[in-house]
């Protein structure tokens, strides 16, 4: 589990980037600026309904919410990928999605 919702997680290929509601608008709106660095694909099209979602939220500190997956080499975001909600009795800690 994450320890801070606003800490960036990596491993030698991916990186995971929280997307704040903020983001969200911006990705959604292709508002990219210096630094995003987003595929010219993304988002993908079964994207764009969780982070209208995400934009439309207030900020929260949540782990259990939407990321960025980047390339670990060049930083491009490449997806996303988020849950949706905390883990419960009946998914034992399981229960992703992988958006893209």
């Amino acid at each position: 589990m994450l320890e801070e919702r606003n800490e960036s997680q990596a491993n030698s290929r991916l990186t995971l980037e929280p997307i704040s509601p903020d983001l969200a608008r911006r990705i959604v709106a292709r508002q990219e600026q210096p630094g995003d660095n987003w595929h010219r694909e993304y988002p993908f099209a079964d994207e764009l309904g969780p982070l209208t979602s995400l934009a439309a939220a207030e900020p929260t500190d949540d782990p259990f919410a939407m990321y960025l997956v980047r390339r670990a080499d060049d930083g491009c975001a490449v997806g996303g990928f988020g849950f949706f909600g905390p883990p419960d009795e009946q998914t034992n800690g399981s229960y992703v999605a992988l958006l893209t």
